[in-house]
């Protein structure tokens, strides 16, 4: 049998992440947020990874120098090989 409370839980819990990234999506470039929400749609989890020591935090895929100097500049980048959003964390 389902425990209905159970379930109106997980229903209160996904609304208030949906009211918190709502919140957050204010204070984000439009165009990053449709970035990310395109690679949720993608089933790409995580999402953004943090590049470190030259390369993908998520693939461990060496990242060209000019990607590097991109990142270094304030630049989110996807990733060539697992398609993640990349940025140097300050």
């Amino acid at each position: 049998m389902v425990d209905m409370a159970e379930v109106m839980k997980k229903f209160d819990i996904h609304e208030i992440a949906n009211n918190e990234l709502a919140e957050i999506e204010k204070t984000v470039d439009a165009e990053l947020v449709a970035r990310y929400k395109d690679k949720r749609g993608k089933k790409i989890f995580p999402v953004i990874y943090a590049a470190r020591d030259n390369v993908c935090g998520a693939c461990n895929m060496e990242l060209p120098k000019s990607v590097l100097s991109r990142l270094k500049g304030g630049e989110v980048i996807e990733c060539d090989q697992c398609g993640r959003l990349l940025y140097i964390a300050k």
